[in-house]
């Protein structure tokens, strides 16, 4: 049974979603991103949602996002429906292009969106096919996509944004830092949950200590 939607215009929420049976997508990477651009523009204009990161790899996609008008369910829905169907007429392929619903979880303070942010950027170097984040050219971190304003970004200044460096020198060196695959396992795990939150048990306690220095970002005792 899918659970309620949390709906809130205070916090961000991450959003991803699958191609059907984890095919890749039936199109070059490159008609896909763009098809997602075109799309979150509209949902930007229409939908008035704010776009804070958006990844594509070759059968999924990660995306953070705001909702001020409370509609997280009809933005992804015209998304997901519009891209499908973009994909398929290209492709000329009659199955779902997605194979389930999108899956959310809520952002509920800075330190989840610090967590998440960096977590969305580095998908592709977790992957092997970038060495650097802003190397990876189908995603929101890359110079190419900020100069030529390919997706409508959106960064806020109030402290939910606070853990997350603001200047792009840090900025880069704090994205491009390594963590160890399974302590990042720690930031998948919470991000399965509806509301982001990480395990309380005891013998969790040094790898989440670890985590938490290695993302410079203060644990919450």
């Amino acid at each position: 049974m899918r659970p309620t939607l949390l709906r809130t215009s205070n916090f961000a929420y991450h959003v991803t979603s699958r191609s059907n049976n984890q095919e890749w997508f039936y199109l070059p990477s490159e008609k896909v991103w763009w098809y997602f651009a075109d799309l979150l523009v509209h949902i930007n204009e229409t939908y008035h949602v704010d776009i804070h990161a958006f990844v594509l790899m070759s059968n999924h996609f990660h995306m953070i996002l705001s909702t001020p008008e409370l509609n997280l369910d009809r933005a992804m829905r015209y998304l997901l429906t519009e891209v499908g169907r973009k994909i398929r007429n290209a492709s000329q392929r009659k199955n779902h292009v997605f194979g389930n619903r999108y899956r959310w979880t809520l952002l509920p303070d800075a330190r989840a969106l610090s967590f998440c942010f960096k977590y969305v950027a580095r998908n592709p170097v977790r992957a092997g096919i970038a060495d650097e984040v802003e190397k990876y050219w189908f995603s929101s971190f890359h110079p190419r996509a900020v100069v030529r304003h390919e997706i409508p970004l959106s960064e806020g200044i109030t402290p939910y944004w606070s853990l997350i460096p603001r200047r792009e020198e840090d900025r880069s060196k704090w994205l491009n830092l390594p963590t160890p695959r399974e302590r990042e396992e720690l930031v998948s795990k919470a991000l399965r949950r509806y509301s982001f939150q990480f395990s309380n048990r005891r013998d969790m306690l040094p790898a989440l200590r670890a985590l938490h220095d290695e993302y410079d970002i203060p644990m919450k005792l």
